[in-house]
Parts: structure tokens; C-alpha cells; sequence
């Protein structure tokens, strides 16, 4: 495969998953479940829920503009035999990384801010500290 080709190839490859991941936000969002996009409900499956919806949302809307340096990245490991393996483990690392912080963004929102939205300005402040 030429230099240009596999360019055009990953670009496309990537403007499907970008295409694919709008697609099915828009379509859950549509859904009796598409409140669990806004940190609603406890337990188990509001939580997978939240984590799949911000994983569909970082690969639309955030890997896009990290693109550039994955393909950095890549020129960086282009010698090596595994460039591919490594490529995927850079974006599932970014993923990982960004899940994470959803999850426990999704926990604060969920278990802490009730708690200072009940207390006085205050209470609050020393609570944060």
C-alpha cells in the first residue's frame, strides 16, 4: 500500500467512526435513555450508560482535533514493525484517559453536588476547601 493510499485510508476510517459515533448520539439521544447523557440516576447501568454516551462523544468530537498529533505520533513509530498496535494503544490510552475523567466528573456531579447544593453558601465553601 502506497504512502497516499493508507493516508486516504486512515482519514477515511477516521471520518467513519467520527460519522458513526454523531449518528448514534443523536440517535440515543432520541431515546428514553438519552437522559443518562445529563448525569441523571444512580446505580450501575446510569453510569455505563454515562460512559458509553462520553465515549461516543470524545471519538466525535474530541479526537478529531488530537488527530494531528496521532499521526505525529505515528510518523514517530513509522520504522517500527508494530506501528499499527501502537497507533491503537496511543488512541485507546486518549480514550482511557477521557473516560475516566468522565466517570468521575459523573460521580461528583452525582453524589457531591446534591450535597452542597442543600448546604448554606458557607458550609459550601468550607466543604470545597
Amino acid at each position: 500500500m502506497s504512502a497516499l493510499s493508507e493516508h486516504r485510508f486512515r482519514i477515511t476510517l477516521l471520518s467513519a467512526f467520527i460519522t458513526l459515533s454523531w449518528t448514534i448520539l443523536w440517535l440515543w439521544g432520541r431515546t428514553p435513555y438519552g437522559q443518562h447523557f445529563h448525569h441523571a440516576g444512580a446505580g450501575a447501568f446510569p453510569v455505563f450508560s454515562f460512559a458509553l454516551g462520553w465515549t461516543l462523544m470524545t471519538v466525535a468530537m474530541m479526537l478529531p482535533t488530537s488527530f494531528p498529533l496521532v499521526g505525529l505520533f505515528h510518523m514517530m513509530v513509522s520504522d517500527r514493525r508494530h506501528r499499527t498496535w501502537l497507533v491503537g494503544l496511543c488512541i485507546a490510552g486518549y480514550l482511557f484517559i477521557w473516560v475516566t475523567f468522565g466517570v468521575i466528573v459523573h460521580f461528583g456531579v452525582s453524589n457531591v453536588y446534591p450535597f452542597l447544593t442543600g448546604a448554606n453558601f458557607r458550609t459550601a465553601l468550607l466543604a470545597v476547601a
